[in-house]
């Protein structure tokens, strides 16, 4: 935004802070929570660790540096030698080595600008990959933040949480591969009795549901953060091996950005271990729910103890089956990636204009605007009949801008498409679009119950049928 080095630089008065880092936040829709229909509701998936998780590093003085948004010390950058190269994450190593000499890298909970995030699942899952090792190489860089000198034992301890975070999707799909035990190999990984479960384990897990979104300020609900966990949790778990294994064998790769399609994808690449997972775990749960049938029904089974207990112990297994079902049905449904035939984000923009065919202008209001293009809707007695394809010229009021375009669709608003703008012209349009002071407004994610009856709405009526439908995005 415009006022992005008014609002931080009067920080580095303080001679002692090295790296000022600043929220960020991103104006496309998140890549998942579109293709499950869900994009007006949720929060991105990295909105959390902007809005809490840096507030809780910021606490223990160790912020991370996203590599965008911050603005950096010349003195003290010069003093670590510049950025730290030889890593996938050269963002957070260069911070890390700002803190060893004794400077503070610090964190403003203020939007001051606005990026892209991935806008295919490839893309997304390609970009968590090199995150997690980039930040998994900490243990065999100079930096590693658990010997680099200069540090003090509680940034010691919060960049090792950091770096142990990747670790917990090798954990998320060991929870998916569990009751594969009651299935196939007769084991019982949990021993207990419904009774014993719906006493100890439920009250815990209502209460990590229900605190979950308020301990982190509404900016992400705990129900679709599994569906993400799953998502990612073979790719990821793979990286993380690969990583301890040869830190160093893969090369940084941008994430793409700007990307069109008019075609619906399947990534087969991410689904096929999950519909691998889904089969065996239907195969299994149906062989479970033959085994409870047979235990309440053959009167030739020998009732003991151990038999029981056996039982009982299946029937959590059946629970755990169907809820993991639920999530890998939503993964995978989310997988199916929709047409995006525009490159160009649209945003709700209400701006005066005047629209001009030939001689006569026409006063107006943008509803949508882009930098392909404008939504515009005229005042009551204003209508004109536009014509598709024919030439007009958009004057924005009290704006020095003035884009020709061509009509693409004429009904209750008027939809223009902008043609070969002159480089001012889109330097305008882009200050105008997204370099205004406080126009990235922040939502709250939706309550666990709402959400809950979101995604079963997802589930069974998906977007993609819609689309389809319809025939656009």
């Amino acid at each position: 935004s415009k006022n992005f080095i008014h609002r931080t630089i009067g920080f580095f008065s303080n001679p002692d802070i090295g790296l000022l880092q600043t929220h960020q936040h991103f104006y496309n829709e998140d890549v998942i929570a579109t293709n499950l229909g869900l994009e007006k509701e949720l929060t991105h998936e990295v909105e959390i660790f902007s809005r809490h998780y840096q507030l809780l590093r910021d606490g223990a003085e160790s912020p991370l540096c996203y590599g965008s948004a911050f603005v950096v010390r010349r003195q003290a950058l010069e003093e670590v030698g510049g950025f730290t190269t030889g890593t996938l994450s050269e963002d957070y190593y260069t911070g890390l080595r700002l803190s060893s000499l004794g400077y503070q890298v610090i964190y403003l909970d203020e939007t001051l600008s606005a990026g892209l995030v991935a806008e295919t699942l490839a893309g997304h899952i390609a970009q968590r990959q090199r995150w997690a090792r980039g930040t998994l190489q900490a243990f065999f860089v100079q930096e590693n933040p658990l010997t680099l000198p200069g540090l003090n034992l509680r940034q010691r301890i919060a960049h090792l949480e950091g770096i142990l975070q990747w670790f917990s999707s090798v954990a998320r799909l060991g929870f998916l591969l569990v009751p594969f035990g009651y299935y196939f190999l007769q084991v019982l990984p949990v021993q207990t009795t419904i009774e014993e479960w719906l006493f100890f384990f439920l009250p815990y897990y209502l209460i990590q549901v229900s605190t979950f979104a308020w301990l982190n300020h509404r900016s992400r609900a705990a129900l679709i953060s599994d569906i993400y966990s799953v998502i990612q949790c073979i790719p990821i778990s793979i990286t993380v091996i690969q990583t301890l294994l040869s830190p160093f064998s893969k090369g940084f790769k941008v994430t793409p950005k700007g990307i069109s399609q008019d075609k619906f994808f399947f990534n087969w690449t991410l689904a096929w271990p999950l519909i691998l997972v889904v089969g065996l775990t239907a195969i299994g749960l149906g062989y479970n729910i033959q085994q409870i049938y047979n235990y309440h029904t053959n009167p030739d089974i020998l009732v003991t103890p151990d038999v029981t207990e056996k039982i009982e112990s299946i029937k959590l297994g059946i629970l755990w089956s169907v809820y993991n079902l639920f999530t890998l049905s939503l993964a995978l449904l989310s997988l199916l990636e929709l047409p995006k035939v525009d490159s160009f984000p649209w945003f709700e923009s209400r701006r005066r204009v005047r629209v001009f065919r030939g001689e006569n202008g026409y006063t107006g209001m943008t509803e949508q605007l882009s930098e392909g293009g404008a939504v515009v809707a005229f005042k009551a007695g204003q209508w004109v009949n536009f014509l598709i394809g024919e030439t007009v010229t958009v004057d924005f009021l009290g704006e020095d801008l003035r884009l020709t375009g061509q009509v693409l669709s004429s009904q209750d608003t008027v939809k223009i498409g902008f043609t070969a703008p002159s480089l001012d012209q889109q330097r305008t349009l882009i200050e105008l679009l997204y370099c205004q002071p406080n126009q990235w407004k922040r939502h709250d994610a939706p309550g666990e119950l709402r959400l809950l009856g979101l995604m079963l709405r997802s589930l069974f009526r998906p977007k993609a049928l819609a689309v389809r439908k319809k025939g656009v995005v």
